[in-house]
């Protein structure tokens, strides 16, 4: 079920079978957009009673700019922690550029409390959320 869009920049769902919501990224810029999109799926997730972030890259455009993924690092994704998200799943992008961009933000995003793993593809996203 698709909850938002901000066009061009990303498309928000949610999986219920996964309690999940999956953010569908197609670029990585602006900035202004981005913080939008992630403080918004963050309240999806708290509304839903979310277990689980996907960060669907697959057809992501571009690398995330650095000073976003210090955002994300700092304020983003600890919020997800307190909310309750117990992982927070990348789906592998086409992209090599993008694919390095991941690389540096889920570096930064490693924790004892909660899981953040990459996989290839939504169905492997879908299955490991069903397990948490």
């Amino acid at each position: 079920m698709q909850l938002f869009e901000e066009p061009g920049i990303a498309r928000a769902h949610w999986e219920p079978s996964a309690r999940a919501v999956r953010v569908e990224w197609l670029a990585f810029t602006p900035s202004a957009l981005i913080r939008k999109v992630a403080a918004r799926g963050m309240k999806e997730c708290q509304t839903h009673a979310a277990r689980a972030w996907i960060a669907d890259t697959r057809n992501t455009r571009g690398a995330m700019l650095l000073e976003d993924q210090e955002w994300l690092a700092k304020a983003g994704l600890p919020a997800l922690r307190q909310v309750g998200i117990r992982a927070v799943i990348t789906i592998t992008p086409t992209s090599a550029l993008t694919a390095a961009s991941n690389r540096r933000w889920q570096a930064s995003l490693q924790s004892p409390e909660w899981s953040v793993v990459e996989v290839a593809t939504l169905e492997e996203a879908l299955a490991l959320c069903a397990k948490l």
